[in-house]
């Protein structure tokens, strides 16, 4: 029982670092990262939605719609509400024009 009650402490303690670290990194001002934003999005932009790689004989297939969805997560945060903006992971949405 004393063993179950420390992997659940663990567990608990893990997730509550977790949070803490996620509000950490979002008090980093998005002006400190525009400009490897701006970049990253000008080499993910030529290469489409999927890259094709080899890789160790073996045909690696890279998912850089993702990519771009992980770097406009990390360009929306608010630093004055650093909590608020780790937990909701809000993206800067800009509908695609489909005509």
């Amino acid at each position: 029982m004393k063993k179950l009650l420390k992997y659940i402490a663990v567990f608990i303690g893990l997730i509550i670092i977790y949070i803490l670290l996620l509000a950490l990194i979002s008090l980093i001002p998005t002006q400190a990262i525009k400009t490897n934003v701006e970049k990253s999005a000008e080499e993910l932009l030529p290469l489409g939605e999927k890259t094709h790689l080899e890789y160790l004989g073996k045909t690696v297939t890279l998912f850089n719609f993702t990519d771009a969805l992980m770097i406009n997560t990390a360009y929306s945060i608010e630093p004055d509400k650093p909590l608020y903006t780790a937990m909701i992971a809000r993206r800067n949405y800009i509908p695609r024009n489909n005509n």
